[in-house]
């Protein structure tokens, strides 16, 4: 191994982690779904070089798709280099040889570049596919409350699903929502014999905001650059789909307040209308939380239900096979849990296997 700077570490203990995540991310993550990533997480894995500068990421970060988007970033930015050419989301469309050794060699020319963007960026996979996975929790809690929703995000990035008033969607036999003029349409297939609660519309929403680390402007196309480094390079269709979302967004952004959710979830809280059902939600951002402030998040989730009566969606991949979508219930200050569907990721398919109504 070289003796470059970015090589020397990481220890043996976070090595063995790095290299458990990497192949975990191949095995589970990008297998039959990302042909080029499984590639490149499996090579990865048994890189020292390659492992030391993906150790750079910031804690709770995932190894793998940190040091992936910052590699699509910097292709984003300058597509001249062959490594460009696998890339559907660049225009590339070579399925021949094999790219590992193309991605090897381009880390390590730019891995001063690359070392920086993994120590300051944080995975924020803004997919708007995720709004037809929540849908169907949000029209629960319309449909129980008979109230217009107030939305809370936590780790919005854009906050392109606090606009999911903007999109129609295609649930197949579970039925289609939304204003057929609008100018996205998300599809996702229902599994199973239940059909989830695809409302004829969607629920009235009297308030929206977000709380993020690290706030992505809509309207500011280096900002967006990263949204769009964080697609995989053969999901060309979640690429325009965000492309059209941003769009969208740009035109009317919701508010999205920067800081730690919890120091700032209960200020912001309070601002939501009271005589609004109250939902706080969060898709595939508490994953990136460590356990024991995942427990502070449930006190101060707690702590604002004591307050008055309010709705937590969960939309997130903690350990199981599938991610899983929960709802969680407080009235009068007691709590109830039920898990609604396990779903595809990025919003492909939902299984659902909670309560219709």
């Amino acid at each position: 191994m070289s003796g470059h700077p970015l090589t020397v570490g990481p220890d043996p203990e976070t090595l063995e982690k790095l290299v458990a995540r990497f192949r975990w991310s191949a095995e589970h993550e990008c297998h039959g779904y990302s042909p080029l990533y499984e590639r490149f997480a499996l090579g990865t894995a048994e890189d020292r070089e390659l492992l030391a500068l993906a150790a750079h990421r910031r804690p709770g970060q995932p190894p793998a798709n940190m040091l992936f988007g910052a590699v699509q970033l910097l292709l984003l930015r300058d597509a001249s280099h062959p490594l460009a050419g696998y890339y559907g989301t660049l225009g590339g469309r070579r399925r021949d040889g094999n790219p590992f050794p193309l991605f090897r060699e381009f880390c390590l020319a730019r891995r001063e570049e690359i070392a920086r963007i993994l120590e300051t960026r944080l995975v924020q996979t803004n997919e708007v596919g995720r709004s037809a996975i929540l849908l169907p929790a949000f029209a629960l809690v319309a449909r129980r409350t008979g109230r217009p929703l107030a939305l809370l995000e936590i780790g919005p990035s854009a906050g392109l699903n606090l606009r999911l008033d903007s999109y129609k969607y295609d649930c197949g036999e579970a039925g289609r929502c939304g204003d057929p003029r609008a100018a996205l349409e998300l599809s996702c297939r229902v599994r199973g014999a239940s059909r989830p609660p695809i409302p004829a519309a969607v629920p009235p929403i009297a308030w929206r905001a977000g709380l993020d680390l690290d706030p992505v402007d809509p309207r500011d196309p280096e900002a967006t650059l990263w949204l769009r480094a964080l697609v995989w390079p053969e999901h060309v269709e979640r690429a325009e789909r965000l492309r059209r979302a941003l769009a969208l967004c740009e035109a009317d952004p919701p508010r999205i307040v920067r800081g730690d959710a919890l120091a700032l979830l209960r200020p912001l809280a309070a601002d939501a209308p009271r005589d609004a059902a109250f939902v706080i939600f969060h898709s595939h951002a508490v994953n990136q939380v460590h356990g024991p402030d995942r427990e502070r998040l449930a006190e101060v989730l707690a702590g604002i239900a004591r307050d008055r009566d309010l709705s937590r969606v969960s939309a997130e991949w903690l350990g199981g096979e599938t991610p899983e979508l929960d709802l969680t219930t407080w009235a009068s200050g007691r709590a109830e849990t039920a898990l609604l569907a396990r779903y595809q990721g990025h919003g492909a398919w939902i299984e659902w296997v909670g309560p219709t109504a």
